[in-house]
């Protein structure tokens, strides 16, 4: 399978069953970049394209929307064969309602694979467990393989549910890290 075709699994497969992409809806800051490879290279739908850090661990995504999302999932694409050390190993999800004002909500260990992992985000609620309610969202990569110091990651989605039935996505070949039950294969 082509690195295209594992990229457009993702669509419309997840996206369409109760999921929405509400990445376009958020302001979009990196703790760092190198020159060409920005943040409009996470949300251009193409494979080929990668944001590379450039410094120090950890390296930093902050996407602020304007208004309440409930984050149910974020996708994250890499292409670990060719990438190699540039590759994330582990990330640190926080949300909240701003910048100084965040939790929390899990780690995330990254398989070395190519293709999409879904980290499922969610709150417990009673004992119902629900997306995660925030407007502002940090994504912290803490390591990468082989103790990599600069990052590749060829694309990220925000997702949410489009209503009240939240499930988790359906792409096919994709990786769903579930931080309750470990790595699931879909």
């Amino acid at each position: 399978m082509s690195l295209k075709e594992k990229f457009d699994l993702i669509y419309p497969s997840s996206i369409k069953h109760n999921q929405v992409d509400v990445s376009h809806l958020g302001k979009w800051y990196l703790s760092s970049s190198q020159s060409k490879n920005d943040v409009k290279n996470l949300l251009d739908n193409c494979p080929d394209t990668y944001w590379q850090t450039d410094g120090d661990l950890p390296h930093v995504v902050e996407i602020q929307f304007s208004k309440l999302v409930a984050v149910k999932c974020v996708a994250l694409f890499k292409f670990a064969t060719v990438d190699e050390s540039y590759t994330p190993s582990l990330i640190k999800v926080e949300a909240g309602f701003g910048k100084n004002r965040l939790h929390r909500v899990n780690s995330f260990q990254i398989p070395f694979t190519d293709g999409w992992v879904y980290m499922r985000l969610y709150e417990s609620v009673g004992v119902k467990f629900s997306p995660v309610k925030c407007m502002f969202l940090r994504l912290s990569i803490i390591s990468n393989n082989q103790n990599g110091k600069d990052s590749h990651v060829r694309a990220l989605k925000i997702l949410t549910a489009d209503d009240k039935n939240i499930s988790i996505p359906d792409a096919v070949g994709g990786m769903l890290i579930n931080p309750s039950s470990g790595i699931m294969r879909l």
